[in-house]
């Protein structure tokens, strides 16, 4: 019993003495003349612990007492927060090349998959001349009015996959709800096997298409980031239980700011007309 008590105040000593030696190194820690001015970062975590449920609004109360540039430790990635136009302006007309560079997964590095990629590339002269051949040879006007015909067959068949789908889910009495991610994700790789093969590579309806869909799903989290492009292929039907005045605005922390109560939407197709040489 005794060696237990023993044991117990062994332990005890040693969590205060480390939170002590933390909560010291925390208070002591001073940004070098390099770094702009933040709050004090924890061992370890940094200051994720300081962002809260919504950090742009905590950035917003930073700036107040910080300035309009403060440095965060994330873990250990540093990171600058710039919350004002004249320091973004100075940021990219003096210092872009400084902050060129991106944080690469180590997962993405397998095979050196991240060197033949605009997206996941490090920047540097491979980078340079990828970027400079689809500035001059793939993004030029003459090359996409090529391919317009082609990207408007796949985004009209997207949609008319998402009216029928709807259709036929209504009438067998459903809410007629649709993961609009599944149909955009197959949307773009059918798109790129027009470009490339000239034909559809998945149909969204089949079961290999719903299987290839699951399996690439953690990737589509990211393609949300483009559903805004089809807001003028839809009217949007807020659902009986929203009003313009009811609606939770309120974001929650995520790679892009989302809702933290999911807004729902019914989309109807909007009549429009395309013409194409």
């Amino acid at each position: 019993m005794e060696s237990a008590w023993n044991l117990l105040a062994g332990l005890g000593l040693f969590m205060s003495a480390a939170l002590f030696l933390l909560l010291k190194q925390r208070k002591s820690r001073v940004h070098t003349k390099t770094h702009p001015p933040g709050p004090p970062a924890w061992p370890i975590f940094g200051n994720i612990f300081d962002l809260g449920a919504i950090p742009h609004h905590t950035f917003y109360k930073l700036k107040e007492k910080y300035g309009p540039v403060i440095w965060l430790k994330l873990g250990y990635t540093n990171t600058l927060v710039i919350q004002s136009a004249e320091a973004a302006a100075e940021l990219f007309k003096n210092h872009d090349r400084a902050f060129s560079d991106r944080k690469v997964p180590l997962v993405l590095t397998a095979h050196n998959y991240n060197q033949g990629s605009l997206g996941i590339g490090r920047y540097g002269p491979n980078w340079s001349m990828l970027r400079r051949l689809c500035s001059s040879k793939l993004m030029i006007t003459k090359q996409l009015d090529q391919t317009a015909v082609l990207r408007q067959k796949c985004i009209d068949d997207m949609i008319k996959y998402i009216e029928e789908d709807v259709a036929e889910a209504q009438e067998q009495g459903e809410s007629g709800e649709i993961k609009v991610a599944h149909y955009l994700f197959i949307m773009t790789f059918n798109l790129m096997g027009n470009l490339v093969l000239s034909r559809d590579l998945v149909n969204p309806r089949s079961i290999d298409g719903h299987e290839f869909y699951d399996a690439m799903n953690k990737l589509t989290k990211v393609l949300h980031l483009g559903l805004a492009s089809l807001l003028h292929c839809f009217e949007w039907e807020l659902g009986r239980n929203y009003t313009p005045e009811t609606m939770d605005m309120n974001e929650g922390v995520g790679i892009t700011a989302r809702k933290l109560k999911p807004l729902q939407a019914k989309p109807k197709r909007v009549g429009r007309t395309a013409n194409f040489k």
